[in-house]
């Protein structure tokens, strides 16, 4: 089951809405103040979530009034619409989820919902998309496949002190058993030069960050 989670970040309608056209997801999930974004693009959720302290009232009432449900939390929470928003799609059932967003204005937020992708790791494979990035996290004996065509760069960012037995194959600058350091920029900035290529760590967190510039 695929799953897409829209919260509060910067989201042109335009972008959300080309990126939900091509994806066939089972369950669109908004997280409070994504509401507006999705309305401004012209999507239904399947269910808003969250505390409704930010989102646009009028945007709330128009998707209450087609029948959306609705899944409402208190503000003084000990977690974030996103991480909630998550729990209730892994408890769906969803396997794969991207979340549209997570990053933004609010440097909080973003590093927030970055280093909260690891509390799920070994519950779901869940990814960070914008309008130019593209995060996911690999732990150990961790394997991911990109393709060259969705993006030029791609950064090898360690969450863990250390990221041991890394491994690359089809990227510019290739490693075969490396270890990466959280305190070094070694893995920023590499590029996939074959149709396709290949990330592979033998223990740590690992963030796979793909940019367009």
């Amino acid at each position: 089951m695929k799953a897409i989670i829209v919260t509060g970040g910067y989201l042109p309608g335009d972008f959300l809405k080309d990126q939900i056209q091509k994806r066939h997801v089972d369950l669109i999930i908004c997280a409070d103040s994504g509401a507006d974004a999705l309305y401004n693009a012209g999507i239904l959720p399947n269910v808003l979530l969250g505390d409704f302290d930010s989102v646009d009232e009028n945007v709330f009432n128009s998707f209450v009034d087609q029948g959306i449900k609705t899944v409402r939390f208190s503000s003084e929470k000990d977690l974030t619409d996103t991480q909630i928003a998550i729990k209730y799609a892994i408890k769906q059932g969803s396997q794969k989820i991207i979340i549209f967003g997570a990053t933004g204005l609010r440097l909080d937020h973003t590093l927030a919902n970055i280093y909260m992708l690891e509390k799920f790791i070994y519950h779901a494979h869940l990814k960070i998309v914008d309008m130019n990035n593209s995060l996911e996290l690999i732990c150990d004996e961790g394997i991911h496949i990109y393709h060259k065509k969705e993006y030029k760069y791609i950064s090898l960012i360690p969450i863990s002190k250390k990221v041991f037995g890394v491994t690359t194959e089809g990227l510019k600058y290739k490693l075969q058993g490396a270890t990466l350091s959280r305190n070094s920029s070694f893995g920023v900035s590499n590029e996939i030069i074959n149709e396709q290529g290949s990330i592979a760590i033998k223990k740590g967190l690992l963030a796979i960050i793909q940019s367009n510039d």
